[in-house]
């Protein structure tokens, strides 16, 4: 399972918010770097979100996003597959509007864990898609 954590890692630090990057799309690292929050702003429909504001809590429930996966791994060994999600932050720093594609059990996991996350922008930010790969091996 080691070797599945370092590529769980890896799907989740490259999570996306918003739109796909130019830099993504050309192979470079697709993983922000740290900037000044203002300066670092992600677009997403209807608005813009800082990118710390989604990636900096998301980043934090690791753990918790691989026991998802373990705790369904453990039941159908060599499962692999993709998690995609799409949710909301509202104005109380709440994600709203969570749905999930793929992987059904993982996916409705992963789901009450974006909806426990409490994020810091105040501002509203909908329509963030975060994709998950899980693959065993």
């Amino acid at each position: 399972m080691n070797r599945f954590s370092a590529l769980l890692a890896l799907a989740i630090l490259v999570g996306a918010c918003g739109t796909d990057s130019a830099a993504s799309k050309r192979g470079a690292d697709p993983v922000p770097h740290p900037a000044p929050e203002e300066s670092v702003a992600i677009e997403a429909k209807g608005g813009f979100c800082p990118k710390g504001a989604i990636n900096g809590p998301m980043r934090q429930h690791i753990p918790e996003f691989r026991t998802c996966y373990e705790n369904e791994l453990k039941e159908r060994p060599k499962l692999e597959g993709r998690v995609d999600t799409h949710f909301s932050v509202g104005k109380d720093g709440r994600a709203g509007h969570v749905s999930t594609q793929g992987l059904p059990v993982v996916g409705a996991c992963i789901a009450k864990v974006i909806q426990s996350i409490q994020f810091p922008w105040r501002h509203g930010c909908p329509d963030i898609k975060w994709p998950f790969v899980f693959k065993y091996q």
